[in-house]
């Protein structure tokens, strides 16, 4: 990467990181109220808490949040005797919180695919201890690379921001995208051993929510290591707030699209459907139950869209479904058969 760049560079790559920073959080915000109906729905209608729950909630809500501080600072617009005092700092905190995030992603797609190897005790074993290398090196990485470089986390009195090296930074980036080939590798293994049938909704379950979710994610992950290691000083804050707006995204989509296809695959027959409700309009009534479903437990596939967040009311559960095939039917099926 380039040390050092003219004044005029330097602007320009600095109102180019901003452009792309403010549009990637406009997506981001944009695509949490498209998503929200659908969030009410599927995770809070039940009280209970497991550790995907907790995690999405992290990635969903803190993730915005700190994107919204990083856009002020970002912008210029603040005042310079509060900016001044506080950049080492926030750095440093921004730093630790999107490792977190990063961890947390990496460990919902890890026990998703997990979930495929269900029957084998030895895959499992080597997956979850695959993850807990990748994230203890990329913890060490980032460690290192915050002790060698929190001196240059500083505020830059010409465009009134807080700017910093990264010098190195982009190895941070290296433990998760290998951790991401190997899941992709997973994957397709056990695509290729399961035989086709109408128990294996193959390219709905797998090439829709995995292959396309670690492609997207692990897009984002290689535009962050090659423009840190690369590209201009002045550029080093472009791919960093927009690859964590576009893995929040993922991660999130990812999740809710799960939950939808738990009620979608386990539906009963379109004659047994009643108090249909659409997804745009969450209901916190009482609802009327329908039949009880019972899951097909004979699809090799049925652990990977079992609902990745808790349920605890029957009732509640069979009304989403009929919101979700009354949407099938108003828009057209959301994936492919085979």
């Amino acid at each position: 990467m380039a040390s050092t760049v003219s004044f005029n560079q330097m602007v320009r790559y600095i109102y180019g990181t901003r452009y792309i920073t403010y549009s990637a959080y406009c997506l981001l915000i944009y695509d949490h109220l498209l998503t929200f109906a659908d969030e009410l729905n599927l995770v809070w209608q039940s009280r209970s808490m497991n550790l995907v729950k907790a995690l999405f909630i992290f990635n969903r809500y803190a993730v915005p949040v700190m994107l919204a501080v990083d856009v002020a600072l970002l912008s210029g617009g603040l005042p310079s005797t509060a900016l001044r005092p506080m950049c080492k700092g926030w750095i440093i905190f921004d730093t630790i919180v999107e490792l977190a995030a990063l961890g947390s992603t990496t460990c919902i797609t890890n026990m998703r695919v997990r979930n495929l190897w269900a029957d084998r005790q030895d895959v499992d074993r080597f997956l979850s201890l695959v993850w807990v290398l990748q994230f203890l090196a990329s913890v060490a990485i980032m460690v290192n690379y915050l002790v060698k470089n929190a001196g240059s986390f500083s505020y830059e009195p010409n465009f009134n921001i807080c700017f910093g090296t990264v010098h190195q930074a982009w190895w941070a980036w290296v433990p998760a995208m290998v951790f991401y080939v190997v899941l992709f590798i997973a994957m397709i293994m056990k695509a290729l051993s399961t035989p086709r049938n109408e128990h294996t909704p193959f390219l709905s379950v797998l090439l829709r929510d995995g292959f396309v979710y670690v492609v997207v994610v692990f897009s984002s992950m290689l535009f962050n290591l090659l423009s840190w290691a690369l590209a201009p000083a002045g550029l080093v804050q472009m791919p960093h707030y927009s690859s964590w707006a576009i893995a929040t995204i993922a991660i999130t989509r990812f999740l809710l699209d799960l939950q939808k296809r738990y009620y979608i695959e386990l539906a009963p027959p379109e004659d047994d459907a009643t108090d249909e409700f659409p997804m745009s309009e969450p209901k916190w009534s009482v609802w009327k139950a329908t039949s009880q479903i019972t899951p097909t437990l004979n699809d090799p596939f049925y652990a990977y869209y079992v609902a990745p967040f808790p349920m605890t009311d029957m009732r509640r559960r069979n009304s989403t479904q009929q919101a979700l095939l009354r949407d099938l039917r108003n828009d057209g099926p959301p994936h492919d058969s085979v």
